[in-house]
């Protein structure tokens, strides 16, 4: 007896047995009796699993022959759908594939049948896009958490859906923007009259306090205030500019109380002058009136501007019209006081009033001259010079 097929058999092949002299065949698969093969010497199956084939076989002679063969089945095949990006490459059995497309690989497995894979490789692009970006002097851009604020050309690379780059081609140029200045009519601290500021570099002017939309503005302002110009060119960029300007210093006028003049407001220092001729230690904001004629006074403010009042006319009086009061010096910082008065003041009581309305000094005067030591706290005070008709007061500062 033959078996005609080798041993180790995979699947779907047929075994072929051949006997002669033989009266009985017999057929076993794993040792199970196949009975639809009996007395054939050909057998054909099917099977996903390892199997043992036994043939039992008897001659005329009632001898006994027996034979086996091993089937093992062929292996599944296997389908893989890979994915690549491009440039990338996919390898398997000693092959590499890069384009898209269907492939089929033929391997021998450890049991010596054949093993198919079937590829369906897809590859995907990678994106390289381009973009441009211009920005004006100072701004800042982000693209996937990069800040550019220079002009150049960058590139970052991101994934995209299918996993591979996505490379950005980043083109940013830059424009300087307005140089914006601001001019005006009067750049001293000291303005008489309302101040013009214009601005310049731009197209468009937005000014600030105020909410004006124009080019020029014409401010008077009442205390210190900083102006500010947003001037915005063709190219939409913008450009700040900023100027401090000083209160507008109104007209300056004396006004008559009693036998003296009065200049009101809290000023820095004072100066009188009569007919043009300043009258010495006259640096209060009140002056006795002595004589006729044209009054003026010149003041100090806290910024330094040096202001001169309209002019007060006294005509139609004597050489001496009133009782005549000066304080010298006022302010003072020495606490030493040179009062002077007209004779019909020459024994007035002198007294000195805090703020509060206390009587914080009491003397007499003895002649047209005094000299008086106060001994005053820094400090504002009021001198009251007075007689059994007339009552006058002076303002008294004490540094």
């Amino acid at each position: 007896m033959l078996l005609t097929s080798a041993s180790p058999v995979c699947h779907l092949d047929s075994i072929t047995l051949t006997a002669t002299n033989t009266d009985v065949v017999e057929w076993f698969i794993n040792n199970f009796y196949d009975s639809t093969s009996l007395s054939d010497t050909r057998i054909t199956f099917n099977s996903d699993t390892v199997v043992t084939v036994y043939l039992y076989a008897s001659d005329t002679a009632g001898c006994f022959i027996t034979d086996s063969v091993v089937v093992y089945p062929s292996a599944i095949p296997i389908y893989l759908n890979p994915t690549l990006c491009l440039g990338d490459t996919f390898f398997i059995a000693s092959h590499f594939y890069t384009q898209t497309g269907s492939y089929a690989d033929t391997l021998t497995s450890h049991l010596g049948c054949d093993s198919v894979i079937f590829i369906r490789l897809t590859v995907y692009p990678r994106d390289s896009t381009y973009h441009n970006y211009s920005l004006c002097a100072g701004q800042v851009i982000t693209i996937n958490n990069h800040q550019y604020s220079q002009a150049g050309i960058y590139t970052d690379t991101l994934t995209n859906i299918n996993g591979c780059d996505s490379v950005l081609h980043i083109n940013v140029s830059v424009k300087p923007g307005p140089q914006v200045g601001i001019t005006t009519s009067d750049s001293s601290k000291c303005n008489y009259t309302p101040v013009t500021l214009s601005a310049s570099g731009a197209n468009t002017y937005f000014w600030q306090p105020g909410n004006i939309s124009t080019q020029s503005i014409v401010v008077s302002p009442q205390i210190t205030t900083l102006y500010t110009v947003t001037a915005t060119d063709t190219g939409l960029c913008t450009g700040v500019d900023s100027i401090l300007v000083y209160p507008v210093i109104g007209a300056l006028n004396i006004s008559a109380s009693g036998n003296q003049l009065v200049c009101p407001g809290n000023y820095v220092s004072y100066a009188w002058y009569l007919n043009g001729q300043a009258l010495p230690g006259q640096i209060s904001d009140t002056i006795g009136i002595n004589s006729a004629g044209s009054y003026t006074v010149q003041i100090t403010d806290s910024n330094g501007c040096i202001i001169t009042s309209n002019a007060y006319i006294i005509s139609g009086i004597n050489s001496v019209i009133a009782p005549y009061v000066s304080v010298f010096p006022n302010p003072n910082n020495t606490n030493l006081w040179q009062v002077t008065v007209s004779a019909e003041l020459a024994n007035a009581l002198c007294q000195v009033y805090d703020v509060d309305g206390k009587v914080v000094y009491t003397t007499h005067l003895t002649g047209t001259n005094n000299t008086i030591s106060t001994n005053l706290s820094a400090g504002t005070y009021i001198m009251r010079i007075s007689t059994g008709q007339n009552i006058y007061n002076i303002k008294l500062v004490q540094f």
